[in-house]
């Protein structure tokens, strides 16, 4: 024990925390999760290095952040007062106008992945009261979501999607039992 490094108060609570990060589609940029401020929101620094810009200011907590293909937004999740019930946000790179794009109070959609063609976004939603996440795409332009499955059973735990790049919007969903990627036809 006698080679513990001790730790003051004031420096405990200067440490900080970078997670989640996406790489802009010119690789120009990055955005990355950071509690800089004081609270985990987005932040977006050049690649050749740098200070930091925030992107987002909240106090309510973000992560995954997702960049669209086409480079007009930043996809990532928010839940509201720690609730576990996350969001779907969208977040302009250019101006910082943040949208929430799901807005349902009673369930949690978290792991944005954009389409190739940057118009839709899928990810995994859970009832509050819901044994498995669920796999959804939501329309960017008409907010519109259609359910991809259904009835899932619990042992499967969805937990990561990847969308191809390639035309066909093919998805797919990993999950934990299996320890591999489960393709779905769209």
């Amino acid at each position: 024990m006698e080679n513990l490094q001790k730790f003051t108060i004031p420096a405990l609570y200067s440490t900080r925390q970078i997670g989640g990060a996406a790489w802009a589609p010119d690789g120009a940029q990055a955005v990355f999760v950071s509690n800089i401020s004081g609270r985990n929101n987005l932040w977006t620094i050049p690649a050749g290095g740098g200070w930091p810009t925030q992107l987002t200011i909240s106090d309510q907590r973000q992560d995954s952040p997702a960049w669209s293909p086409d480079g007009k937004w930043i996809a990532y999740m928010s839940d509201k007062n720690g609730n576990e019930l996350w969001d779907i946000f969208l977040v302009s790179p250019q101006s910082g106008e943040v949208t929430n794009l799901t807005a349902t109070p009673d369930s949690a959609e978290e792991a944005p992945a954009w389409s190739p063609d940057s118009k839709q976004v899928a990810y995994m939603t859970k009832a509050k009261t819901s044994p498995s996440f669920e796999i959804e795409i939501i329309d960017i332009a008409t907010r519109m979501p259609t359910r991809i499955t259904k009835n899932t059973p619990p042992q499967w735990a969805i937990c990561r999607l990847v969308v191809s790049r390639r035309a066909g919007h093919r998805l797919y969903a990993g999950e934990r039992q299996r320890q591999g990627l489960q393709r779905i036809s769209l």
